[in-house]
């Protein structure tokens, strides 16, 4: 997911740079056929980020699906009045809420360094 969301905001910086993102990939370009038949217009960046944020949006809730089984595991195991489970699972809680904040600034805008040209 972070990774998604990094590159929907350095498409164009990525570009400038000839720098990999994963637009570059075949799967991101169905829409180059039928209604755009231009790549590289502002419309087809448009769809290429729409699908990339509809990835996004499958991928979280894929991983939220999942943590909430390894959340529901971590409860079963309790035993005795000890909450360590519980315990861990909020505390991972807590590092997932973090790291798609820090991927959704991404979206909101490029955070990468940029690659300065310097001369020999």
């Amino acid at each position: 997911m972070n990774r998604l969301c990094k590159d929907y905001g350095s498409m164009e910086r990525d570009r400038k740079e000839a720098d990999i993102n994963s637009i570059n990939f075949p799967e991101f370009h169905r829409y180059a056929r039928g209604t755009i038949t231009h790549a590289g217009t502002a419309e087809h960046e448009r769809k290429l980020k729409e699908e990339l944020l509809e990835l996004v949006k499958i991928e979280q809730q894929s991983a939220d699906k999942a943590f909430e089984t390894l959340r529901d595991l971590a409860g079963t195991f309790e035993a005795g009045g000890r909450r360590r489970g519980k315990d861990k699972a909020n505390a991972v809680t807590s590092f997932i809420e973090v790291t798609k904040l820090y991927a959704y600034l991404y979206v909101a805008r490029d955070k990468s360094n940029r690659i300065v040209a310097t001369s020999e």
